[in-house]
């Protein structure tokens, strides 16, 4: 049976001052619990207010401005700060390099000190290119990934960058197969023909779920926005 991902500490301990507000960023969100599916949870947004998430199923929320603390984002369960407690009511948080991200947020392993687990990917253009696709392994396995023929190799706890795929045919079509390894096989467990669009990235989650022997993939298109030119 495939484990669940150890609970991963992405920042400080939770002794750590956090005092220091900082300018906000553009991040967008999406829940990945397929046992409890809705959660509520919090922000600090531009204004420095407490801002509810709006998850959306299997998509990627609408962008939120949102501040930092100390370099660190931080979602709570509930919209209060008591100010003797400031952690009190912390369910996840994460070290953020960039400005942009997605951040994908999944339960953590049982008796862990906070609730989320936080896994943050700078989107920038720059950095997450048009036509490209990120892979986050969210099981303690290896995994394998072949996308128009080109390999790479799918790291537990981390996401994997996938090149734009230029193997397809006329219609864009092209193969993306997914393997896990079981002892020294590789198992193909997903394979599936895909459209690669110049406009379109694609956020692969490769997760299991209790009692599962084989993982499952979900996939999150994000589209570029369509531009409709008026007549002149």
């Amino acid at each position: 049976m495939i484990k669940k991902i150890k609970c991963l500490i992405l920042v400080a301990l939770m002794g750590t001052s956090y005092s220091q507000e900082q300018a906000g960023c553009s991040l967008r969100f999406t829940l990945h619990d397929p046992i409890n599916p809705v959660a509520d949870l919090y922000v600090k947004n531009a204004a420095g207010e407490m801002e509810k998430i709006q998850f959306l199923p299997q998509a990627l929320s609408q962008p939120m401005a949102v501040l930092l603390q100390d370099k660190n984002l931080l979602l709570y369960s509930k919209p209060e700060i008591d100010p003797k407690e400031p952690l009190k009511n912390l369910a996840a948080r994460c070290e953020l390099a960039g400005r942009r991200g997605m951040i994908v947020v999944i339960p953590a392993a049982p008796k862990s000190k906070l609730p989320y687990l936080v896994f943050a990917l700078d989107d920038d253009s720059q950095n997450f290119g048009k036509g490209e696709s990120r892979v986050l392994n969210v099981t303690q396995v290896e995994m394998a990934a072949e996308f128009g023929g080109a390999k790479y190799s799918i790291h537990p706890g981390k996401f994997s960058a996938i090149k734009k795929v230029t193997k397809v045919n006329e219609f864009n079509m092209g193969q993306a197969n997914f393997y896990y390894k079981h002892d020294d096989a590789w198992v193909l467990f997903s394979e599936r023909q895909l459209q690669f669009l110049d406009n379109t990235r694609r956020l692969f989650i490769v997760y299991t779920t209790p009692g599962s022997t084989v993982p499952f993939l979900l996939t999150i298109a994000d589209h570029a926005p369509t531009v409709i030119l008026g007549k002149p």
